[in-house]
């Protein structure tokens, strides 16, 4: 009997300790997505979709210095997850920020590093490695990076990945795919990286530019050869309004003296703002310069039409005196 009751002991005991083990080595939490996850001491890791690999989703430690393993249970790490519901809904922690990681070693098996898997931190250096094909939005963003190297394996960066960083030199291949504002932030970083779409507004915005110079540069010449004339505006007021709302309504007003003239425009609180500038008339064109700043209107018997107005359009001034 005694020997009976030692041996329920003894198998209870294993049992009792075999589902200790198997509850440190997998546990389940409860999610949206209903992911099961497993522990790699410190590291939370699970099954990739294809069966054969392994994607790491989480942290718990409080280690600021992380090596990432490049195999477990046989599988290659193939995937740094981004996973904030797992920080959220319980005490285990994804790589962004939680714990202020100082440095983070990345496996050569990694091929994807997912959006924010690893902003916030304090990484003033990591290495990218070279098979690495896909980094996330904000994958790096808000961290101390002083400078990176893309490797060529790399072909799309996401947008805002390296934002908020201290970069002063990225090495990056021209084949490369980067979404925007990749390097926002790095304010001593030069020749910023940009991606297409980046480039294609800076060309648009340099011609426009280009093209705001050669318009003022014509109308400066028309000023000089307009010389003293202020045609029939000398001593004239001209007024222009328009009804917003039952409650407001926007006026405009241009007073004109002998070669100068000021114009009263409500602020963005409704105060009427004064401005003052001079003015020459050619033809039935008026050119102002006002701070600056060249612009014409087209008189038309007691119609004066020139910018204004709430929406900054061609407007209609009607002569008041």
């Amino acid at each position: 009997m005694r020997n009976k009751r030692f041996l329920l002991i003894a198998i209870f005991s294993f049992w009792f300790a075999f589902g200790l083990i198997g509850c440190a080595s997998t546990q389940r939490f409860g999610s949206s997505r209903g992911t099961e996850f497993r522990w790699n001491g410190d590291i939370a890791w699970t099954i990739a979709g294809d069966g054969n690999s392994v994607e790491i989703i989480g942290f718990r430690g409080n280690n600021t210095d992380v090596q990432i393993p490049s195999k477990i249970q046989d599988m290659p790490v193939t995937v740094i997850r981004s996973t904030y519901f797992l920080r959220q809904m319980h005490d285990y922690w994804v790589f962004d920020g939680v714990r202020k990681i100082t440095s983070v070693i990345i496996p050569d098996s990694v091929t994807t590093i997912e959006a924010r898997a690893f902003e916030g931190n304090q990484f003033t250096n990591v290495i990218i490695p070279n098979g690495v094909s896909i980094i996330g939005n904000r994958a790096f963003a808000n961290n101390k990076l002083t400078s990176i190297i893309i490797p060529d394996s790399v072909n799309t960066i996401g947008d805002e990945a390296f934002a908020n960083n201290q970069l002063t030199s990225v090495t990056i291949p021209e084949s490369v795919i980067l979404g925007n504002r990749v390097f926002h932030g790095n304010n001593q970083l030069v020749n910023r990286p940009m991606s297409r779409q980046e480039q294609e507004r800076v060309q648009q915005r340099a011609e426009q530019e280009r093209l705001r110079h050669v318009e003022q540069a014509r109308m400066a010449e028309m000023f000089r050869q307009a010389g003293d004339s202020t045609g029939n505006l000398q001593n004239t007021s001209w007024s222009y309004s328009q009804r917003l709302n039952n409650q407001h309504t926007w006026r405009e007003r241009i007073d004109f003296g002998n070669g100068s003239f000021s114009r009263q425009s409500p602020d963005f609180f409704g105060n009427a703002v004064t401005r003052t500038g001079t003015f020459r008339v050619s033809g039935d064109t008026v050119i102002f310069l006002l701070e600056g700043e060249y612009s014409t209107g087209t008189i038309v018997g007691n119609s004066l039409t020139v910018s204004g107005g709430v929406t900054g359009n061609r407007v209609t001034f009607n002569r008041i005196q």
